[in-house]
Formats: C-alpha cells, structure tokens, sequence
C-alpha cells in the first residue's frame, strides 16, 4: 500500500507543469551596445522585393505577417489598407474595406492570421470588433471585442485570447479576456487590479501576448514578470526581469515620465529554444537584446545598429522593429526604394 501510495505521488509530480523563475538582467545590460550577428539569432535571409500596383502602393511603416504560403501586410500610414501577396512578393489581392457597414471595419492598423482556417482577423478597436475575411477578401464573420481597446489577439483552436490596452484606467476593466472565436462570447475575464484613480493617468506602455511552442505568454505593463498562462488565463511567473522596477513597487513611477525613462519598456519579445529577443525603449532610445538560454547571459545594442548582416552580401545593417513582424518565426527588415515610386523590398531573417 505505501509503495502504491508513494508511486501515485510520484506520477501527479511527473505530469504537474513545471514552472521554474528564470531571472533575466536586462537594466544591468541595457546601455552596454554590442556587436550582434544576423547569425546568431538567424539561419537564412530571403530578399522579397513587392510588386508594385496601381491598387497597392505601399510606404515603409507596414506589420507583416509572413507565412507558409503568404505574406500579409497592413499599411500603417492608410489605416484599413490590408494587403495579400505570394512568397516571392507578387500582389495577389486586397482584403477589406473600411468604413460602417456591416461588412467593414471603421480603423485598424492591427490583425492576425489563422493558417490553418486560412481566415485574416482584423482588429478594430474603434468599432470594438474582430472583423474575419478570408483570405481572398470575402467578409466572413464580426465578433465583439468586450470592453476593451487592443492591438493583440492570440487565435486558438476554439477560443481567442486578447488583452486591453487601457486596463489601467478603471478598476472596472479587465486586463485579460477569453472568449469564442466563432461568436466571441466570453468564457473567461480577468479583472484590473489598479486603484480607480488611476483612470486619469497615461501609461505610456502596453501589455503584450505572445506564443511559444503552442503556449501563450503575457506581460502585464505594471509588472516585471512573463507568465505563460495555462488553465485558461491563470498566470504561471517564467521569467522575471529587471527593468529598473520591482514587482509590487509603488506603481505611481510607471506614470512618471522623469522616472519612466530610467526604466525598460518593453515592446516585444521573441522566444525560441535558445535564446530571448527583446525589443525595448530605454532613455528615449530604442534597443535590442540578446538572452542566450544556455548561459542567460545578454548583450544589447542600440535599434539602427542592432543586427550586423553576415548572411547576406547587400546589407550592412539588418534594422528592424518588433512590430513590424506579427509572427515569431521571422525578424523582417524593410528597404526603401530609392527612387521612391515602387513598393519596398522585405529582407526576411528566418529564426534558428
């Protein structure tokens, strides 16, 4: 009986997750700039110059999705432009329209894409919904997106996370919503814990939610930790990161503009089985890190000059953003045509 017993306590340790802290020095890295290779972080770089048409003219500030079949592109300067073209950048078709009607979406400069149902979410927080196309620009399906004003929607097989940009202005909104992805009605909500006065104030910071191996990651903009979240929305503590704040600590520093620039603003992090990119804002200036898995230890060099392309002859530099890419498999780097009356061409650094 105590074999069994002792047999049965050792099966429930072996299948409960295991969550350990890892500590990450980002503060104590920050303004140490360093020499990063391309190669480091990356295996391969493909060059996509994008086929320019009279229906698609396109700037420099674009979010791209680039997938197994497809590249997505959202035109930052003409909110509501969405864009479809082949791997090797030939326009295929447009996707959307904005507007108010009933197949429209009023302004997005936000979306995500389901592969697998091969459908495009565009994020409207102004009309506060997901509006859904296919691929080739067929309005789909609106779903509601509930009290809350957001850029990120983690799409699941039967549900949709996302997070609300503006949890911190009333104790009465949620930081954290799980709903259907086919009606977007809610199964699970997370409540704001910030005191009510603090709807007055602007955090000049947003939450953010990624994946990694099939599990979403989240980082509350007043915390100093990613949580990978599980059973739903509870938050399991992965990582925790020094910042210039400690957790718990007086909350009224993040709405200090004198103290918030001594401290790392996390705008992006990509996580693959060896290491941890970070995009972040530190003393106005704009900064990638390198986290190795094996060491834990970090270098950090400045946005312009972050990425020293070894993989590919043309470049020098491989700059880009964070935001630019909405996928974690790739960094993307976007050059400008000189001449200034042609789309630019996508410098794609696929991830080791």
């Amino acid at each position: 009986m105590k074999q069994c017993l002792l047999l049965f306590t050792f099966l429930c340790v072996a299948i409960l997750p295991s969550f350990s802290q890892q500590k990450i020095d980002i503060l104590g890295n920050a303004g140490k700039e360093q020499e990063i290779k391309l190669s480091e972080v990356a295996k391969s770089v493909r060059v996509i110059p994008l086929e320019t048409t009279e229906e698609c003219l396109l700037g420099t500030d674009l979010k791209i999705y680039y997938g197994e079949e497809y590249i997505f592109v959202c035109d930052q300067r003409q909110p509501g432009a969405f864009y479809r073209f082949s791997k090797d950048g030939k326009f295929l078709n447009k996707i959307g329209c904005s507007g108010e009607g009933p197949e429209e979406y009023i302004r997005s400069l936000s979306f995500s894409v389901d592969e697998d149902k091969k459908e495009l979410w565009v994020v409207d927080s102004r009309g506060n919904n997901f509006v859904i196309y296919s691929y080739d620009g067929k309005f789909m399906r609106k779903i509601p997106i509930h009290n809350a004003y957001t850029y990120q929607v983690v799409l699941r097989e039967n549900d949709i996370i996302y997070a609300n940009n503006m949890f911190y202005h009333s104790s009465k909104n949620y930081e954290l919503l799980r709903a259907s992805r086919q009606d977007g009605k809610l199964i699970q909500r997370v409540r704001s814990t910030v005191p009510e006065d603090y709807k007055i104030r602007l955090l000049l910071r947003e939450p953010l939610l990624y994946t990694y191996q099939n599990e979403v990651y989240y980082k509350n903009p007043l915390k100093n930790v990613i949580c990978v979240l599980r059973d739903g929305l509870k938050q399991y503590r992965r990582y925790e990161l020094n910042i210039g704040m400690v957790d718990n600590e007086n909350r009224d520093d993040y709405f200090n503009p004198k103290k918030n620039r001594n401290m790392i603003n996390i705008a992006g992090v990509y996580e693959t089985e060896d290491f941890l990119l970070f995009f972040y804002g530190y003393k106005e200036k704009a900064y990638w890190m390198l986290c190795s898995k094996q060491d834990w230890m970090c270098k950090a060099n400045n946005y312009e000059d972050c990425f020293t392309d070894d993989l590919s002859p043309s470049e020098e530099k491989f700059v880009c953003r964070s935001f630019t890419s909405v996928t974690q498999r790739h960094l993307i780097s976007i050059r400008e045509d000189k001449e200034g009356d042609a789309n630019p061409t996508l410098l794609v650094a696929e991830l080791k």
